[in-house]
């Protein structure tokens, strides 16, 4: 069963982001930076793999802390907002300010994903021998496919509908 995110409760889909996104991103970039580590000195892709090592490493520190701005802060508030009748500020003000610098984080997450692709040939498995090697490669694009849905998910459902929920409160 598909469900429509834009219809569904606010609730629902920041739990499905939480469940499937977030919990997948906090397994697999860890496992796949020490992947990439342990295919560095095995595998005939040493330049590809330094290159998939840094971006990885980017990815991390980028994302790492967005994560935990979301689960600690911006959908707590969104969830809070959207289950009360009174509205409440909060110390960011608008929800404009943190859906702005998450969307920014995003934009950076996606030159990351687009050197990713470039450096892999967008993941291409034809060619290489090494059955670890194309493992990681599949993984990646499994990564990659994630990131893109998630960031999706975020931009363009949940923080639209949270600014009409806070332009309606505005309203009255």
């Amino acid at each position: 069963m598909t469900i429509d995110w834009e219809q569904a409760p606010l609730k629902d889909l920041i739990a499905h982001i939480l469940d499937t996104h977030h919990a997948y991103l906090h397994v697999e970039l860890p496992r796949l930076r020490a992947e990439v580590e342990r295919l560095r000195t095995a595998t005939e892709y040493p330049h590809q793999l330094d290159a998939i090592s840094e971006l990885l490493e980017s990815l991390d520190t980028d994302l790492v802390p967005h994560l935990m701005k979301e689960e600690q802060v911006l959908f707590p508030c969104i969830l809070h907002q959207d289950s009360t009748d009174i509205p409440q500020s909060y110390p960011f003000g608008s929800f404009r300010v943190p859906i702005e610098a998450m969307e920014e984080d995003h934009l950076s997450i996606d030159v990351i994903l687009h050197a990713m692709r470039d450096v892999t040939d967008n993941y291409r498995t034809e060619g290489p021998t090494d059955e670890p090697y194309l493992a990681f490669l599949i993984a990646l694009d499994g990564l990659d496919r994630d990131l893109v849905t998630h960031i999706h998910l975020e931009n363009d459902i949940l923080h639209p509908r949270t600014l009409d929920l806070e332009r309606d409160r505005e309203r009255g």
